[in-house]
């Protein structure tokens, strides 16, 4: 897989524009071409998640982030972005948070039960969600930016047996799990 970027201009109508599509590979910068997930963040950076790190592009280049950097593990599941622009980046060893050009590991995974999903949702409120086989791991902040208390709350009855895959957030806060 590779990441082919479209390109839209502005002005007119959907139906009368014509699109361009770029192609990023390892030659540009891009060293791991299994993504994972995408987001662009408020100083308009593309993050790249991949199998093997994470990576910025800045429109010219692309740096790679990994454990070195503070995150984590190197397996990236998903990203999201919180109201306050910071990302998040849910790995398959647990969840990071960029803040002042770093990544601050804020909780580690560390039983099959709170083993990541691939979902990560944060709603207005900057209440982190995360999917997990056995359910739901809600994230609140207890105080310092780096603090986070996180609580497993298992799926009801039948659903239990089911593994949370996604997350969204809907306008008015409500988390759904799919």
């Amino acid at each position: 897989m590779l990441l082919t970027v479209l390109l839209l201009g502005s002005g007119g109508g959907l139906c009368a524009q014509k699109y361009r599509f770029r192609e990023y590979r390892q030659e540009q910068g891009l060293e791991n071409l299994a993504l994972t997930a995408l987001a662009q963040d408020r100083e308009k950076y593309l993050w790249v998640g991949t199998q093997n790190g994470l990576f910025r592009f800045d429109g010219a280049e692309f740096v790679r982030f990994g454990t070195k950097e503070g995150l984590p593990g190197s397996y990236v599941l998903s990203l999201a972005l919180a109201p306050d622009g910071m990302l998040w980046v849910n790995t398959h060893q647990g969840l990071a948070v960029r803040w002042e050009g770093g990544f601050e590991t804020v909780y580690s995974f560390r039983e099959a039960a709170d083993s990541p999903g691939m979902g990560l949702a944060i709603n207005r409120n900057g209440v982190v969600f995360a999917s997990t086989p056995g359910g739901l791991m809600i994230g609140r902040r207890t105080g310092s930016r780096y603090t986070y208390h996180f609580d497993l709350l298992y799926l009801p009855g039948e659903l239990r047996s089911k593994r949370a895959y996604q997350i969204g957030i809907d306008w008015e806060g409500r988390a759904w799990v799919g």
